[in-house]
């Protein structure tokens, strides 16, 4: 269920607003795109002329199951969504007064990874969205900011539980099986 929020406020001299994408975080499982507006950096954000979009994307196996939905997605469909996310939003600008050319990403924790990895790896324009919806448009972003997010999937953590290999989230990203190696440099932004 890929929905996204959108908020703007007027500005004066009323041109294109740059945009301020939110992906949030939750281990790839929880979460959603519901923010706490009023919150100070929100209403900073918006006061400055900034517009705002928070995305939902596919959570993991394990949340999908618990809600009940038929799909299992697995990486990248969660780096999927939020390119579609940036595709939508690059479509609608001239309606929704935003300037295309001036959109940023903040995410935190998997929010943080997933706007990393769609930052730095290679435009997506063109990309499908499952139902048949290939918008030729671009998935760059101008800036990234990365809140926590992990970047290096490659790094054998000596800190973390025994039982709970690369932050425990190899069940949600990359499915019930270990990834290879090419798949673990695949899915790391800090490779791209």
């Amino acid at each position: 269920d890929q929905r996204l929020d959108f908020y703007q406020q007027p500005i004066a001299g009323g041109g294109p607003q740059p945009l301020l994408v939110f992906v949030h975080g939750g281990g790839f499982s929880g979460g959603n795109e519901s923010i706490a507006i009023g919150v100070a950096q929100w209403q900073d954000a918006l006061a400055r002329g900034w517009s705002i979009a928070s995305i939902q994307y596919r959570l993991s196996p394990a949340t999908c199951d618990a809600l009940g939905q038929a799909d299992h997605p697995i990486y990248p469909g969660q780096v999927h969504d939020l390119s579609l996310a940036l595709q939508f939003l690059r479509q609608r600008a001239s309606a929704w007064n935003l300037d295309a050319s001036k959109i940023a990403l903040y995410g935190k924790s998997a929010g943080g990874c997933l706007a990393t990895w769609v930052a730095l790896a290679a435009d997506h324009a063109g990309l499908a969205d499952g139902v048949g919806h290939g918008l030729e448009l671009s998935t760059r972003a101008r800036a990234v900011h990365n809140g926590g997010g992990p970047t290096d999937w490659t790094y054998d953590n000596p800190h973390a539980p025994a039982d709970n290999d690369y932050f425990g989230v190899y069940p949600h990203c990359a499915g019930s099986v270990l990834p290879t190696q090419s798949t673990l440099l695949e899915a790391s932004s800090f490779w791209q």
